[in-house]
């Protein structure tokens, strides 16, 4: 089974895009993220699982995604949506805060290797933001994203009555 849940998320302008940014890698991005550590390490209910953002340039979406055994199905889904009502209630720690931010850094980084990756980001500047954002100035946003950014995002935007989930059954 096929599952995604997902919510209008923030805009690429949006001021809290950073704190959105740090936190979904921290919830769904890579093999040390929430979701992949307790749904796939820890319970083994699905090979693939993370969570993900689309900013644009009037709105956004935010998203996690699992494939699962039908059997598991409700189970999975709780599970993500306990991992979700955690980064409201519950500040980030600053062991966890840093690791995210080293890896999303670390990607950032590696993305400069890649000329298509270049000329994305240099596209994606001009065309959202009308001038060049330097690499140095996205990476001191990142740093300077809190526990209380990350929290306060995850309020605003982790409210049960927004979210729509889509669920694909092997039948």
């Amino acid at each position: 089974a096929h599952i995604c849940l997902g919510t209008v998320g923030y805009s690429i302008k949006h001021r809290d895009r950073y704190p959105l940014m740090v936190m979904n890698a921290l919830l769904g991005e890579g093999m040390s993220s929430r979701l992949y550590q307790n749904i796939r390490e820890k319970y083994g209910f699905a090979y693939s699982v993370y969570s993900y953002t689309n900013l644009m340039s009037d709105t956004g979406v935010f998203g996690a995604y699992i494939a699962t055994d039908e059997k598991n199905i409700n189970n999975s889904i709780e599970l993500i949506q306990k991992e979700l009502a955690k980064l409201k209630t519950k500040p980030v720690s600053k062991a966890e805060l840093d690791r995210t931010k080293s890896q999303i850094k670390g990607v950032m980084m590696l993305s400069l290797e890649n000329m298509s990756g270049r000329m994305m980001r240099l596209g994606s500047s001009e065309l959202y933001f009308e001038s060049f954002t330097s690499l140095d100035t996205i990476l001191k946003k990142v740093d300077a994203v809190t526990p209380e950014g990350i929290q306060q995002v995850a309020n605003d935007l982790f409210r049960e009555e927004r979210f729509s989930t889509v669920i694909i059954r092997p039948s």
